[in-house]
């Protein structure tokens, strides 16, 4: 009889984790619930090689708030600008910082930012990042997005503030090389 149950038990656990990763593997390949960090924009908090889950239900729900770092399908003027060529673009995702939410107005003075007027506090941008850009007023159900790497961000400053549509779902967490002594 003992036998008989820890068979049992080891073939339930067993289950449980093949369960698991058919899970798993259904939300990142069919839902697109993972990106990996391809470029130098959100330096040095995201590294290039870094896998991380996104969240591709938390706007469904709630919104996006600022400070979030989300992952939004490229714009078309991305391509324009030839940042990526030779690429499918439906499948080109970047990864950004949420900064200025509908009805605000962002503006650069002096290498900060604002948001209406105040100064923002952005505790993780590199030591000596600047930021500069022109004045923006979002307009309603956009964001305004910028990388933690501003001078080698391709962000809301160039093709302009994101429609919620086009954003993916929000980093979750890392599950590969996550590291950022990389």
């Amino acid at each position: 009889m003992k036998k008989g149950f820890i068979l049992t038990l080891v073939l339930a656990v067993i289950g449980f984790f093949v369960f698991l990763f058919i899970l798993t593997f259904v939300y990142i390949q069919i839902l697109g619930g993972a990106v990996k960090v391809a470029g130098e924009a959100m330096k040095p908090n995201y590294v290039v090689g870094q896998n991380y889950l996104v969240n591709i239900f938390s706007y469904k729900f709630t919104k996006p708030q600022r400070g979030d770092v989300v992952v939004i399908k490229a714009p078309n003027s991305f391509f324009r600008l030839g940042t990526a060529r030779n690429t499918d673009t439906s499948k080109v995702k970047l990864l950004k910082r949420i900064i200025g939410l509908p009805g605000e107005t962002v503006d650069f003075k002096d290498g900060y930012t604002y948001i209406n007027d105040k100064q923002l506090d952005e505790m993780y941008l590199p030591i000596g990042g600047k930021s500069y850009g022109k004045r923006v007023t979002i307009p309603p159900n956009s964001y305004f997005l910028l990388g933690d790497n501003r001078t080698e961000s391709s962000d809301s400053r160039i093709f302009g503030p994101v429609s919620k549509s086009d954003v993916v779902g929000k980093l979750l967490l890392c599950y590969s090389k996550c590291s950022t002594n990389q």
